[in-house]
């Protein structure tokens, strides 16, 4: 893992991606975490919901994101991504 940097925000931010279990997220927003260089939070958009996830750079294997809080509004997920920026 290694510090995040403008090009990693600039680089995330409308990129779409998804795994086995979550497809079609498109990250709406990213910022540093307060007080961690290494790790960011993206408010992202679903198909059909908005959340926010903590996400780091893993060297080998690009963005990771963990830690999902799902919302019911997108009113909510800005709330949320601005309690945990």
């Amino acid at each position: 893992m290694r510090k995040l940097s403008k090009q990693d925000f600039i680089d995330i931010i409308g990129f779409t991606f998804g795994d086995e279990e979550h497809t079609g997220y498109t990250v709406l927003k990213a910022r540093r975490k307060a007080d961690f260089e290494h790790f960011g939070i993206a408010l992202v958009k679903g198909e059909t919901e908005y959340c926010t996830w903590q996400f780091h750079i893993c060297d080998e294997r690009g963005t990771c994101m963990k830690w999902g809080h799902w919302c019911d509004s997108e009113e909510e997920a800005l709330a949320d991504y601005e309690v945990r920026v």
